[in-house]
């Protein structure tokens, strides 16, 4: 049986390189990305990470079986820094 993998920023860098691997290794993949990610044998879920609503919208389309959650998205623009 294989696993079901959720693997969010699997458009690009290694999200990407994480998603060719579990392809490769026969798991049901299902990528969360606001870009499409360029692999074949990946279910694509469109998402925003930084709009609660589309969190939720995305959440209720995932399988009811998730076996590894990998979380790999970055949110560009809300880096924080202090300063000293």
């Amino acid at each position: 049986m294989s696993k079901v993998v959720v693997l969010t920023g699997g458009a690009s860098g290694i999200g990407a390189a994480a998603a060719q691997r579990f392809v490769a290794l026969d798991h049901q993949l299902h990528v969360i990305d606001v870009v499409p990610p360029k692999i074949a044998g990946a279910e694509y879920l469109p998402c925003d990470l930084g709009d609660p609503g589309a969190i939720d919208r995305c959440i209720a389309r995932l399988p009811k079986r998730i076996d590894s959650l990998v979380s790999v998205a970055g949110i560009a623009g809300r880096a924080h820094s202090e300063s000293a």
